[in-house]
């Protein structure tokens, strides 16, 4: 078999698991059966959710963890770890330390690529337990869930089925003064034996949290498994409470997709748009609490329809002032998602609070509008050329595009698309040409929701010919033909005193020169007195 096909169908055996325990109780060594060891005191389960699929009992009662083809728990399409990869598997299987005392609990090996892991809060979201130095502490009657981490990309790791003295449990009782529970508290002289919790849900959108034995500083997690904040759309999957100085309290908590009366709806700068809301009630001073971790989801599909990016999301807190103040939320790593078992099918956030209140999951939008427009040159010919400049800014707190459209007595005649950064601003151009004369009004439409129509200004379109043509006609009416060039002369001879009057008394301005209408009259004027002449000396002749 190739190394490559071996990598591809893992499989992790880890046969008479129990076996190789050893117990330590004072001077006494314990060898326990495979599923339960040291008389009943510690138990090995596979884990339940999600990947809790990938361990079971096998007929002997023997653990098996199984991430191959072969595992008779997963469907048919399941084909193994991938080639030349690391992949994180998390609450696979649990173990429990049901003694009085504190004890140390590690897994030791000797497998190339293979890790056995239990979750924190680092930023790889999880920790090896393969030492004693690097041990989970467990409280009584405390439970720690562990993962597996496979790396095929060693050369050296060449998994398959591994016999039983390839692992081993190992589990050694701790000294209760000094020795702090990763699980489970502590145990010391008050005889504390750490936070006992318990959540109940009245509802798919409540969650009844309660803690008792909680000693000074101890961080309490609570699953709170996917109450509904706005349907399933939005959840709330885990709540940490951090350093809470209260022996036992109790916390109430409600989601809703809509504000709650008494806190009133987000208003916060760059105008988030809020997608779920979170109360909490509670019975403890929220002075002694050093800070509540919040972990929540969202469905993709919905976050892909309401246009909301994955790094958008964010969580609001309402103050005692009253004022929303946007916390820290960032998503969670895929491994760190499948390392806690958490559904692999939604996206996960986390966002720490310094105080108890109410919350907003929201998401930061766009919001792009139109704050003036300009018409520069509101008088034009027909044909000509003009520009609206509308100015445009973006008031929200994530980028995003938005298209303008500039309409003439409201038909739209021309669109531009404009793309701001947040707190960014433009100015965007439109360059207008009207084919017909006329007076328009011009505004910009497609702003933002709830906005109305951009008044740019009034544009007067005239017509190009409208000052040649009325030249034209003014020549028009003072052309004259040769008939009445005549008449005017006879006129003008009947009336040479009036004429003249008319000359001295009203002075005009005279053309730079003779026209070829004036050369011709005063020909013709010229042959009718040269005619007239010789026919008067005639006349006076005879």
């Amino acid at each position: 078999m190739s190394r490559s096909r071996t990598r591809t169908a893992l499989l992790l055996c880890l046969i008479g698991l129990a076996a190789s325990l050893a117990l330590a109780t004072g001077a006494t060594v314990i060898d326990g059966p495979a599923d339960t060891l040291a008389d009943d005191r510690v138990a090995i389960q596979p884990a339940d959710g999600p990947n809790g699929e990938y361990a079971y009992l096998d007929g002997d009662d023997e653990l098996v963890i199984d991430v191959s083809p072969t595992n008779p728990n997963l469907d048919g399409e399941f084909e193994g770890v991938n080639v030349n990869s690391r992949t994180a598997f998390g609450d696979v299987f649990t173990v429990t330390y049901t003694a009085d005392e504190l004890a140390h609990v590690w897994i030791e090996h000797d497998v190339d690529g293979l890790s056995f892991v239990v979750s924190d809060d680092s930023d790889e979201g999880y920790r090896s337990i393969e030492s004693e130095e690097h041990n989970v502490t467990l409280g009584p009657n405390a439970t720690a869930s562990v993962g597996v981490v496979v790396d095929t990309t060693d050369e050296d790791a060449v998994p398959g089925t591994l016999s039983e003295s390839a692992f081993g449990i190992h589990a050694r009782v701790a000294d209760p003064a000094t020795e702090p529970s990763d699980f489970g508290g502590e145990r010391d002289e008050t005889g504390s034996t750490g936070p006992v919790t318990t959540v109940t849900a009245p509802s798919p959108s409540e969650r009844v949290f309660v803690a008792e034995n909680v000693d000074d500083g101890d961080t309490v997690r609570f699953d709170a498994g996917e109450m509904e904040l706005a349907g399933a759309a939005v959840s709330l999957d885990r709540l940490d409470l951090l350093g809470a100085s209260t022996r036992s309290y109790e916390l109430e908590a409600a989601g809703s997709p809509d504000a709650f009366a008494d806190a009133g709806p987000l208003e916060a700068d760059d105008d988030p748009r809020p997608l779920a809301y979170l109360a909490l009630a509670y019975d403890l001073d929220a002075n002694d609490v050093e800070g509540l971790r919040l972990l929540f989801s969202a469905e993709p599909a919905y976050l892909d329809d309401t246009a909301t990016a994955l790094g958008d999301v964010t969580l609001y807190r309402l103050a005692a002032d009253g004022e929303w103040a946007e916390l820290d939320a960032d998503g969670v790593d895929e491994r760190v998602v499948e390392l806690r078992g958490s559904p692999a099918d939604r996206d996960h956030f986390s966002a720490t609070s310094e105080g108890l209140s109410v919350f907003a999951v929201a998401a930061h939008v766009p919001r792009i509008h139109a704050t003036g427009a300009s018409l520069p040159d509101g008088s034009v010919d027909a044909g000509e050329e003009t520009v609206v400049d509308v100015d445009v800014e973006n008031r929200g707190g994530a980028a995003g595009e938005r298209s303008l459209t500039l309409a003439a007595d409201g038909e739209a005649i021309a669109t531009r698309a404009v793309r701001l950064d947040p707190d960014a601003s433009t100015t965007v151009s439109f360059p207008v040409t009207m084919a017909d004369p006329g007076v328009y009004e011009l505004t910009v439409e497609g702003l933002g929701a709830g906005d109305d129509a951009l008044a740019a200004g009034t544009l007067t379109v005239g017509s190009p010919d409208a000052g040649d043509g009325a030249g034209t006609g003014s020549e028009a009416d003072v052309t004259e033909t040769p008939e009445d060039a005549g008449n005017a002369g006879e006129g003008g001879g009947a009336n040479g005193d009036t004429a003249g009057s008319a000359d001295t008394s009203t002075p005009t301005d005279e053309p730079g020169g003779l026209g070829l209408s004036g050369v011709a009259g005063l020909v013709l004027l010229l042959v009718v007195v040269t005619v007239a002449v010789p026919v008067v000396r005639r006349i006076g002749g005879s």
